[in-house]
């Protein structure tokens, strides 16, 4: 059992969610990273990729009221800190890969596709099948944005002794985003990408939107 799971089970459900949003605030504010997502219309979807609690859900809905959110994750239990009051606006599917959800006969077209620290979590050998999979769920026009932590920084160094021996992930390994973009490059290429500023602003994370070349 990882030492975060023993917390949690001490601490109980909502004195956890308190605790687990001060910590994560140390490592990067979810108000800067809201400000990355590209301008979104009423009922615009949006898939976030390994969505895990989904706190980032809450600060999302307090910009953005009218949109569709669906979450998928391997893990058997997600969602657990989304606010009450969202919780009938976003379609929560656990124990669900990319293949599984691009298999369903129900999805919907994806305006924006969300990966947020979900690439650091995947052993190096098998980004590529990660990034393979992609291309089931998105239509031309899909945007998808990355986020992640750039190597090298002490505050890189903490997370990933968190993320190593507080959540107990003996896979994790930072990925910065010239790795990032070669990926995608090597998936996409007919996308281009842009820095969206969070690592001036929130350093070392990094925000990255991918979306189709503006000539195709």
């Amino acid at each position: 059992m990882s030492i975060g799971t023993f917390t949690r089970r001490i601490l109980g459900p909502k004195n956890f969610r308190l605790i687990g949003r001060t910590y994560r605030r140390f490592f990067v504010d979810l108000s800067l990273l809201v400000n990355c997502i590209p301008q979104l219309s009423p009922k615009d979807h949006l898939l976030d990729i390994g969505g895990g609690d989904g706190d980032f859900i809450n600060h999302l809905f307090n910009r953005y009221h009218d949109i569709d959110v669906t979450m998928i994750d391997i893990a058997p239990s997600i969602g657990n800190f989304i606010e009450q009051e969202f919780r009938q606006k976003i379609t929560i599917l656990p124990n669900t890969s990319i293949l599984d959800y691009g298999s369903r006969t129900d999805r919907k077209n994806i305006d924006v596709i969300l990966i947020s620290d979900v690439i650091h979590h995947i052993p190096p050998s098998e980004r590529r099948i990660f990034f393979n999979s992609l291309p089931s769920i998105t239509s031309k026009n899909t945007r998808i944005l990355i986020k992640d932590i750039e190597p090298g920084y002490f505050k890189s160094f903490l997370s990933y002794m968190s993320d190593r021996y507080l959540s107990g992930d003996k896979n994790v390994s930072l990925i910065s985003q010239a790795e990032i973009v070669k990926l995608m490059n090597e998936t996409f290429p007919l996308m281009n990408f842009k820095e969206t500023g969070l690592f001036n602003f929130n350093k070392p994370n990094y925000c990255l939107i991918f979306e189709k070349l503006s000539s195709e």
